[in-house]
């Protein structure tokens, strides 16, 4: 089975509440687990950490995801990536991740 075209763009605000039910979707159960807060404002925390990072993925002209990595002096670090489940299905390959991570956006090293 052949997987949609993916993309990124720059996630905004209109995009908060995909954001939560995505988070909802892949954490609730997980932060439960751990004794973990899983309440709307903790998510929406999490969420907005380096938010200017953040890029939604798009597959089959809507969204399947979120991709959110940095750029330090030294290297990219992956923040966070959340698929959201039926999107998940489909990449049983990977190809989201490898799609992504070759289309970040990149940014000029910070001066050290």
């Amino acid at each position: 089975m052949t997987s949609p075209a993916l993309t990124l763009r720059p996630a905004t605000d209109d995009d908060l509440p995909f954001l939560l039910a995505l988070r909802k979707a892949t954490m609730t159960e997980h932060l439960r687990r751990a004794g973990a807060p899983d309440d709307d404002e903790h998510h929406l925390a999490r969420i907005r950490h380096r938010f200017d990072d953040a890029r939604i993925v798009w597959a089959a002209d809507q969204p399947a995801g979120l991709f959110k990595t940095s750029r330090d002096a030294d290297a990219w670090r992956v923040v966070q990536i959340q698929i959201a489940p039926p999107s998940r299905a489909r990449d049983s390959d990977g190809a989201c991740w490898s799609t992504c991570w070759s289309r970040r956006t990149p940014r000029a090293r910070p001066s050290p």
